[in-house]
Parts: structure tokens; C-alpha cells; sequence
């Protein structure tokens, strides 16, 4: 038997938590009136998305924004961990509909430096997200026996409702079908961007964010 020890080297940060209390009747009501005005994306996979994509500045969920809130910042000083002062905020946010026989294609989101998404109704066991890596490799050695965070090209979580997620920006997913009925699959997507000084003045790469 070889001993050995492998460790990942810049490696892609994917956060989890979740929401450790229920939605109030207030921020499901209001939830419940905006996804019945929605937009169809016509890009690929038919989800629906709200006509309000800074949703989350509305009074109804002022609490579930702070929440959200919390967890970036926790991102930002667990991942992260600047020496300046940057402040994360959250820029625009929406909610997406999946109902039976829709998808969210895959993408990426620009003109943003995080992005996260929170699970307004989701079952673990009808419902998705996949990841995928953005690295080019010029050798394709094909199938695995066996799939780990070393060799695999992209990688799915189950998702279920209370749960957030947070991710670089830059990272495409995709949502998988859901083929279900009687199941409408919600969820509330923010992208984050920061203030502050970032660089370095002595390097020329100073830059002020205001």
C-alpha cells in the first residue's frame, strides 16, 4: 500500500447554509403574488423568471435580504478574508419558477462577482443544481471509474427547501427538468458585487469601488 496525500490547489468555493427559520406569512404571500407575474426566458429551458429582478429590495422581504446578507458575508470572510475593507453587497435579485417540463439552461452571470441562490420551494429528492467546470483541458482521458472533485467535469447537489447556496459568479450551472406534478420548483436568485478599495496602489492595480 502507496502512502500518499492529495490536496486541491486553487480550488472553487462552493458555500452552503441555510435558512434556520420558516418564511413568514407575509414574505409567502408576496412571494406568491410576484411569481404569478412573470417573464418566460426564451433562451433555453422555459423557466419563468419574475418581472421584479430587484426583488429583494422590496419592504415584504427586507428580513429574508438581511438574512441572505449574512451568509455573503460570511463567504467573504471564511473564503475570502480581505485585508481592505470591501464591503459585499447584494445588486439584483429574482425569483425563478420551474413548473413541470421546464429547466434553467446553462449560463454564468456577468457583471457580478458572486451569486447566489435560496430555495423558496424545493424537494431533495425532484430537485437539482449542476455545476460545471470552466477549466479547458486539453486531454480528454474520457469516462472514470470513479467520479471525485479531482477529475469529475461537472457535479449536481440535491436541493431542498431553506437551502442557500453561493457561488463565484463566474461558475455555469445549469437546473435539471422538473418532471413532476404538482410540483412548482422556486427558488430566489441574488448576484453580489463590492465596495471599497480593492488592488494595490503601489502595483497600479488600485482600484476604488464606491
Amino acid at each position: 500500500m502507496i502512502k500518499s496525500n492529495i490536496q486541491g490547489l486553487f480550488t472553487t468555493p462552493i458555500y452552503f447554509s441555510v435558512l434556520e427559520r420558516n418564511l413568514t406569512e407575509k414574505e409567502n404571500s408576496f412571494i406568491d403574488q410576484n411569481k404569478m407575474e412573470t417573464l418566460s426566458n426564451n433562451v433555453g429551458g422555459d423557466n419563468e423568471t419574475s418581472k421584479d429582478n430587484y426583488i429583494l429590495e422590496k419592504k415584504e422581504l427586507t428580513n429574508l435580504k438581511k438574512d441572505l446578507l449574512l451568509r455573503v458575508k460570511d463567504y467573504f470572510n471564511k473564503i475570502e478574508d480581505p485585508v481592505q475593507k470591501i464591503k459585499p453587497y447584494i445588486t439584483q435579485s429574482w425569483l425563478n419558477i420551474n413548473r413541470k417540463g421546464t429547466y434553467h439552461h446553462e449560463h454564468n452571470h456577468a457583471n457580478s462577482y458572486l451569486s447566489g441562490v435560496f430555495y423558496v420551494n424545493s424537494q431533495p429528492d425532484k430537485d437539482s443544481i449542476t455545476f460545471k467546470d470552466s477549466n479547458y483541458y486539453q486531454i480528454n482521458l474520457g469516462d472514470r471509474n470513479n467520479y471525485n472533485a479531482f477529475n469529475a467535469r461537472e457535479w449536481t447537489f440535491s436541493v431542498k427547501t431553506g437551502a442557500i447556496i453561493i457561488f463565484p459568479s463566474y461558475l455555469k450551472h445549469t437546473v435539471s427538468i422538473n418532471k413532476y406534478d404538482n410540483h412548482e420548483r422556486i427558488s430566489l436568485a441574488f448576484n453580489v458585487f463590492i465596495k471599497g478599495t480593492i488592488g494595490e496602489k503601489k502595483g497600479l492595480t488600485e482600484l476604488v469601488l464606491k
